[in-house]
């Protein structure tokens, strides 16, 4: 799971543990693994979490991975520890190895997606390598019955790599996460309408998956430790061209220190000059 600080990750996931436990409407329980606050300024998820629930009498399990909101108060270096806490989860023995989907989160009022949001998405999505496109679904929250044209636009305009329809169009599942409401009688009918549209979303999603081809992460393995190396590269490129420029500039005081003391020797015998010597801190 990806998405902005407040697009309703956090409630996604909740309702999707709910739907995949058998909660019902008649049941009156709402089960939540994520704390939701009222905070939209800072992302509920403080570290890349991982939910693993295993339904009763299914032969299946499902693996969440839940990363932190982009974009909040704490900063970009806070953004740009995910896709190196990624890269240990795939790369443990004990992580995750194959993965079916990647999950962007956008609210359907989303109408552009901002440059830090498309950056950190970018460094996101690249550790998975180009065949992961086919498995990156976009999920759209606090979406109502219509299309959401704002959303699917701003994914198209981003450029953002994704699972495509046969027409070229984003494949995108809505919900409305009106689920994380408190609950008030007079609302009965609009919450249990909400409830079985979330439920009628989550069996079109999930019926999905389960025709799709699961990828393995081996090859995001090597994607990740190219990157590394390709950073290093790149890090010690940027000191050698600092180096050089220092030389550089080395050598025009050395040049014109010479044409001063050329100078100054036609009116003195004994001279002497100050350079500044560049070095590497080891």
């Amino acid at each position: 799971m990806v998405g902005e600080t407040g697009t309703g990750k956090t409630c996604l996931i909740n309702a999707m543990i709910n739907y995949i436990l058998g909660v019902r409407w008649e049941h009156k329980i709402w089960l939540e693994v994520a704390e939701v606050s009222e905070n939209q300024t800072e992302s509920q998820t403080t570290a890349v979490t991982v939910y693993e629930v295993f339904p009763k009498g299914n032969p299946f399990s499902l693996t969440i991975i839940d990363t932190p909101g982009q974009g909040d108060t704490r900063g970009l270096d806070k953004d740009k520890l995910v896709p190196e806490i990624l890269q240990l989860l795939f790369r443990s023995e004990d992580g995750i190895h194959e993965i079916d989907a990647v999950c962007l989160v956008l609210k359907a009022t989303d109408a552009r997606l901002h440059e830090r949001q498309l950056y950190i998405l970018d460094e996101v999505l690249s550790l998975f390598g180009k065949d992961i496109e086919k498995n990156i679904f976009i999920l759209i929250t606090n979406a109502e019955k219509t299309v959401p044209k704002k959303a699917l636009n701003c994914i198209k305009v981003a450029k953002i790599p994704c699972a495509k329809t046969e027409n070229g169009q984003p494949v995108y599942f809505k919900f409305n996460n009106c689920q994380s409401e408190s609950y008030d009688e007079e609302d009965r009918e609009v919450y249990k309408d909400s409830w079985d549209s979330g439920i009628e979303n989550f069996q079109q999603f999930f019926s999905y998956l389960s025709g799709i081809t699961t990828k393995s992460l081996n090859m995001t393995e090597g994607v990740l430790r190219a990157r590394k190396q390709l950073d290093a590269t790149v890090s010690n490129l940027k000191d050698r061209i600092k180096l050089a420029e220092l030389r550089k500039q080395e050598l025009e005081q050395t040049k014109k220190a010479l044409q001063d003391c050329k100078n100054y020797k036609e009116k003195h015998n004994n001279f002497e000059y100050e350079v500044d010597e560049p070095y590497k801190e080891l």
